[in-house]
């Protein structure tokens, strides 16, 4: 049985990706000032439920490439009662990357790395 799993993740946020308008349809917006870029990408995928932890509303998604990642799942996703391990759902979700660069004074810090 597939069902639809709308959830919104974002795996690196910052403000300015924020600022942008978010893509629809797989799209990507990207921005860019000297110094600073951000891009934030539309994503779509099909996974299989491989956990379940209704108490915590999250569950555990088996991706096309055998990655598991556990998803917390917001109170927006009505059929959240519905799903069961097994099941295949299509996840949309927001990817955003943000990227300052800044001067530093003397060497840089092969600590810092």
């Amino acid at each position: 049985m597939k069902k639809e799993l709308l959830i919104a993740a974002a795996l690196a946020v910052a403000p300015a990706a924020h600022a942008q308008q978010p893509p629809s349809g797989g799209a990507t917006v990207t921005a860019s000032t000297p110094g600073k870029a951000a891009i934030v990408s539309a994503a779509e995928i099909t996974a299989t439920v491989v956990g379940i932890d209704k108490a915590a509303r999250t569950v555990s998604l088996k991706g096309p490439k055998g990655r598991v990642v556990d998803v917390a799942v917001s109170d927006e996703v009505r059929n959240f009662e519905q799903i069961h391990v097994g099941d295949n759902v299509v996840v949309k979700y927001m990817e955003s990357f943000t990227l300052e660069l800044k001067k530093t004074k003397g060497k840089p810090d092969a600590k810092a790395w």
